[in-house]
């Protein structure tokens, strides 16, 4: 359930807005004071945008580009909120919600390259949208960012700065619980010196709610990319898929979701490269997008061949990957998904998920980023069945049938249902991926909305016609007064009436502050952006 503005009454909507622009979060890309102006002005260099997205699997043709360009280099990239309680993450880390931490966690970033944020001296290697939440850290959470990296925080509330000494002299930049000292914990703790105006608030440095847009829109495209890619080995618990890629083209492996769970082995007969990337997608309809799988052995590919390899889930929201699996060679593009690692193998690859768990025994995250530029299409590939299903590797793509891809196509047509959890699209390019997006769907049991929901009961039920006249009920007892035969009866009726008024003021005033402090609660959860 998502808070909007008609569950409540006319009457409270205007008393509690002025306080909501105040307190409120403001949308990704605003400033949110005068030390956000500078920053967020420059905050979308066009070296970062995402090359266009041209042609269609059904018309023809896809030229998808290379969907990571749009990164603004950061390897690991969510929506909403992540908790980092695994090893640690060799790429630069975006969040786009909230942050909490486990035990130990190390982001390290590569010795050049990188978002460098207006005015900074360093790179970005941790940049969080929303705010540090150590009150929801492991009581010995440290995360280090290592690399001499910067930090970036968009919501500085719950949390302070620690910049200087004793002395005043410049020490190792810490972000520690507000009000704590220097080396308590929970703690974010840098290998440099990085001012205090610089960590925060730094809010609106990267667009997340643009960026995702473009991200379902890619991962919709290419999920209807027909298969060229046919397995050698026939399907079924703990098979082995043998394949062979062709050249110069982008091969494309098409699996079910019980497939992927039946696979136990990918066994390459020739490696990934930048002119024969392999693009593995995953149709998740079957399974309501909701998939826990054990990552398969990848046997003939190194971690040098992980730049190649593309796997996405266009349909999927809710991702886990179990314990006991292999290392996951290529980037994992699930811009719906929550995803859950509990599976302590290593991720080669860049990570672009709706939001990220990373469980304390979750292996690392090892920068490959994807250097290939998928292009499909020219004929529509059949449903994926549990059997392979497309032409073998290598042939030429025959001209296109009626439907291409996915029978269902994720976008509006492909979860109606969850349409009711996005805001009506605001524009014609919105519409598609986000007003009715299967998004939608995983936002229910978001570790954020359960809270929300409580809290903001209390406010639509205040002006329903049952409840607000609740708090008028004292002023009952002002009836009998009206025929009290005493001498002063005159008097204690005004009295009272008085009394009842101020009463009713009273109130109305406290529940008023009430459903203000709710809806800016609920909405710094949420923290919704158009069309999501």
């Amino acid at each position: 359930m998502r808070l909007t503005g008609r569950a409540l009454a006319p009457a409270v909507i205007p008393a509690v807005v002025c306080g909501l622009c105040a307190a409120g979060p403001h949308p990704a890309g605003a400033a949110t004071g005068p030390a956000a102006g500078p920053a967020v002005a420059a905050a979308h260099p066009a070296a970062h945008r995402a090359p266009p997205l041209t042609g269609d699997p059904a018309a023809g043709g896809l030229a998808a580009g290379n969907p990571m360009a749009a990164n603004h280099s950061f390897g690991v990239v969510t929506r909403r909120d992540a908790l980092l309680a695994g090893t640690g993450a060799g790429s630069a880390v975006a969040v786009g919600g909230d942050l909490s931490i486990g035990s130990r966690y190390t982001v390290t970033t590569p010795a050049t390259g990188g978002f460098v944020a207006p005015g900074d001296a360093r790179p970005t290697a941790l940049l969080v949208d929303g705010a540090v939440d150590l009150a929801s850290s492991a009581a010995d959470g440290v995360l280090r960012v290592a690399g001499d990296g910067y930090v970036k925080v968009g919501d500085p509330a719950g949390s302070a700065t620690r910049a200087t000494g004793m002395d005043g002299s410049p020490v190792k930049t810490r972000v520690v619980a507000a009000g704590a000292g220097y080396d308590t914990a929970p703690r974010v703790e840098l290998t440099t010196a990085q001012p205090s105006s610089s960590v925060a608030p730094a809010r609106g440095l990267v667009d997340f709610g643009t960026l995702f847009a473009g991200h379902r829109r890619r991962a919709d495209a290419l999920a209807r990319c027909p298969g060229t890619v046919r397995p050698a080995d026939p399907s079924g618990p703990g098979a082995t898929a043998r394949i062979r890629l062709a050249d110069a083209r982008t091969n494309v492996l098409r699996l079910t979701g019980t497939r992927l769970v039946d696979l136990r082995t990918l066994d390459f007969g020739n490696r990934p490269t930048a002119t024969r990337p392999l693009v593995i997608v995953v149709d998740t309809t079957a399974e309501n997008g909701e998939l826990s799988w054990r990552t398969p052995a990848m046997t003939g590919v190194t971690a040098a061949d992980a730049p190649y390899i593309l796997w996405a889930f266009a349909d999927a929201t809710d991702l886990t990957l179990t314990a006991g699996g292999a290392t996951l060679r290529g980037s994992l593009y699930a811009p719906r998904a929550d995803l859950t690692d509990r599976n302590p193998a290593n991720i080669e690859g860049d990570v672009v998920v709706r939001s990220l768990k990373a469980d304390p025994h979750a292996g690392a995250l090892h920068h490959a980023p994807f250097a290939a530029e998928p292009r499909c299409g020219t004929r529509p590939a059949p449903r994926p069945a549990p059997l392979p299903d497309a032409g073998p590797a290598g042939a030429a793509e025959p001209a296109r049938a009626p439907e291409a891809g996915l029978r269902h196509a994720p976008g509006p047509e492909a979860e109606p249902p969850k349409a009711s959890e996005g805001e009506p699209p605001s524009a014609p390019e919105a519409a598609d991926p986000e007003a009715a997006d299967p998004e939608a769907g995983p936002a229910a049991p978001d570790p954020v909305v359960p809270p929300a929901v409580t809290e903001a009961r209390p406010a639509p039920d205040a002006p329903a016609p049952g409840t607000p006249d609740a708090p008028a009920a004292p002023a009952a007892p002002a009836a009998p007064s009206v025929t009290d035969p005493s001498p002063d009866a005159a008097t204690g009726m005004a009295e009272t009436g008085s009394r009842a008024r101020l009463w009713l003021l009273g109130a109305g005033a406290a529940l008023l502050v009430a459903t203000g402090t709710v809806l800016t609660r609920a909405s710094r959860r949420h923290r919704q952006d158009p069309g999501e």
